[in-house]
């Protein structure tokens, strides 16, 4: 027997069939759909790369010029803690030796404690050669009219 062409047209739904062509619509849908899965896993892994790639860029000296990372940017998870919980009694002793002996420092050469911090601070500082060391000092007024004078060391690093 021969084959006609009614015989090898592929088999559709009555529902299909409106005159219109839609069963070659969804051929060529289908077709287009297969391509799309074949294309996706790759485009996906071409986007992440270029993702981790562009972020890589961002430690680069052509990105991160003249930029600077300040303290209440660090995230919790960079600093490593000297004392654990589990001996934090330690860490209060530390602290009480440390005022005591600020206390008695700034008593003896009558410097306030910002000012010694801000001082040893600016010194430590000009240590490292910051490119730009310098004291600001700054008035606080509590609610009660009394006047603080406040200082602070500042490094600027180009």
């Amino acid at each position: 027997a021969s084959e006609t062409p009614a015989d090898s047209a592929p088999v559709v739904a009555p529902d299909q069939v409106d005159g219109s062509g839609s069963h070659e619509n969804t051929v060529k849908l289908s077709r287009r759909m297969q391509k799309m899965k074949r294309i996706l896993p790759v485009l996906s892994l071409l986007c992440f790369v270029a993702g981790v790639y562009s972020i890589s860029l961002f430690t680069t000296d052509v990105f991160s010029n003249n930029s600077y990372v300040s303290e209440n940017a660090l995230q919790p998870g960079v600093a490593d803690p000297f004392y654990s919980s589990l001996n934090h009694r330690e860490a209060v002793q530390l602290t009480k030796e440390y005022i005591e002996h600020l206390d008695a420092y700034t008593h003896e050469t009558g410097v306030s404690y910002s000012q010694w911090a801000a001082t040893w601070l600016f010194n430590q500082l000009e240590l490292i050669r910051m490119d730009s060391v310098y004291l600001q000092r700054f008035p606080v007024m509590y609610p009660n009219g009394q006047i603080y004078e406040g200082i602070n060391a500042v490094g600027i690093l180009k």
